[in-house]
């Protein structure tokens, strides 16, 4: 019996830490930008715990995937490209909502990833994509201590298959698509030279912030992305 209240215990309390949200195949409408941003708690958080069992700990760095992202197709430079991709025809972008469903959603079933691909198209729209990239834009305003929150949400237990889970790699995709068609340049932290820290990881950078093992090996990354040298704020 303690054991089964212990289980029940941290269950509740793995699905308590974040705001509950809607699974992509169950959405049929595009979601205002007030309903991704991070719940402003998640800015006082120093440590957060995200799925695979490990813990993500606030540090400022240059590396936040979400930061990049906001630089690479946030900009007022970047207003052409996306203009380009609202004047496509229909269809023009289909493959970015079948590899979504495809190689995103792979664990799901048959069923749930039509839903997943139908959940892409909406942001395939020209209102989809100028959502897109009015969270592009809300990425490059910010600074990088709150880039934090945007790096971690959607990444928390709960959150996987979320509506903000899947925008975030649809953004990714787009900005993919305007750099292989030449519509921005790349400025990806591997074009510059800098690695997304544990890019292992689906659609997160643990760029700034390392686990808590990692700190205990004196603040050196040893995930799969060897050669990481970023280190963990002490102060």
């Amino acid at each position: 019996v303690r054991a089964l209240i212990s289980h029940s215990r941290a269950h509740f309390a793995r699905f308590a830490s974040a705001p509950s949200m809607p699974e992509i195949w169950e959405t049929e409408r595009l979601p205002a930008l007030e309903e991704l941003r991070p719940e402003k708690e998640l800015l006082e958080e120093e440590r957060v715990s995200i799925r695979y069992g490990r813990e993500m700990v606030r540090a400022v760095g240059k590396r936040s995937h979400a930061k990049s992202l906001g630089e690479g197709c946030g900009q007022h430079e970047h207003e052409a490209a996306w203009a380009t991709l609202r004047g496509l025809e229909d269809g023009a972008l289909e493959a970015v909502a079948v590899g979504f469903a495809e190689h995103e959603c792979s664990a799901l079933g048959t069923e749930l990833r039509a839903g997943s691909r139908n959940f892409a198209r909406l942001f395939l729209s020209a209102e989809g994509l100028s959502l897109l990239q009015a969270v592009a834009k809300e990425l490059h305003g910010l600074s990088l201590e709150h880039c934090w929150a945007w790096d971690v949400v959607g990444e928390r237990h709960e959150e996987e298959y979320s509506v903000v889970w899947g925008v975030k790699r649809l953004l990714d995709r787009i900005h993919v698509v305007m750099v292989r068609n030449h519509l921005v340049e790349d400025r990806s932290n591997r074009a510059v030279g800098r690695r997304d820290c544990c890019a292992h990881t689906p659609g997160i950078c643990l760029s700034s912030t390392l686990t808590r093992a990692d700190r205990s090996n004196g603040g050196a990354c040893t995930h799969a992305c060897t050669g990481c040298a970023t280190r963990a704020s002490t102060s």
